[in-house]
């Protein structure tokens, strides 16, 4: 089979350095045909690219980066790490919520969404704190419910930082059974961030590995 069409999303996050020689983290992105293919995320068409492994330093002041993918013209989903060594999850970086959240190995049994997935195993982190306190969150197309935990975040370049991220124990909604991404990277403000956690984007920040908040998308065909 031939190579998909490629399209690139650079998401560009302003780093800790002069702004004459300020890093750029660049997340490439993949395009799948649309068509009726597309319709049948079941089928297993096509495979993804090779990606490059995460926590690569960004040698100087070239970018970082990491690949993402394009389904349905509505998900688009990268690559990101948690926990030590990595446990590497699919996820949308949206920037209409603030929570990161990926399904957990200690997931109800009927959830089918959360079998169909990659799972967080705490047992498998050396750097994994357990939270335990209960969240749930409530989207436009469904609903989850589950615990909140401390691990590192690895994405892009930047490794270590530790984040509170949810794991999901009950997905209720057939978009996440179907969804080619694990789990959702808010971006948004501090204030949407369910149980009053600190998003991922100010996490870093607040621990010296982003200069500031500021995040971009870029589209090309």
């Amino acid at each position: 089979m031939s190579p998909l069409p490629t399209l690139l999303l650079w998401w560009l996050l302003l780093l800790t350095v002069e702004p004459a020689s300020a890093s750029l983290i660049r997340i490439p992105l993949r395009r799948v045909h649309t068509g009726h293919r597309t319709l049948n995320p079941l089928r297993g068409w096509g495979k993804p690219a090779a990606t490059p492994a995460l926590g690569a330093p960004s040698p100087g002041d070239k970018p970082t980066f990491i690949p993402l993918s394009n389904y349905m013209n509505v998900q688009y989903y990268g690559e990101i790490g948690l926990g030590t060594p990595p446990q590497n999850f699919s996820v949308v970086f949206d920037t209409g919520s603030s929570n990161l959240w990926v399904p957990s190995i200690r997931c109800h049994f009927f959830s089918l969404p959360c079998w169909l997935h990659h799972r967080f195993n705490p047992k498998a982190s050396s750097s994994f704190q357990s939270n335990g306190t209960k969240f749930a969150i409530q989207y436009g197309t469904g609903r989850l419910a589950g615990i909140l935990s401390e691990d590192k975040l690895t994405i892009g370049g930047m490794m270590n930082a530790s984040v509170i991220f949810g794991e999901a124990l009950w997905e209720s909604s057939l978009v996440f059974t179907l969804a080619r991404f694990d789990g959702i990277l808010g971006l948004a403000f501090p204030v949407l961030a369910v149980g009053g956690v600190r998003p991922p984007l100010d996490v870093l920040v607040d621990q010296g590995l982003l200069d500031k908040p500021v995040f971009s998308f870029y589209l090309n065909r």
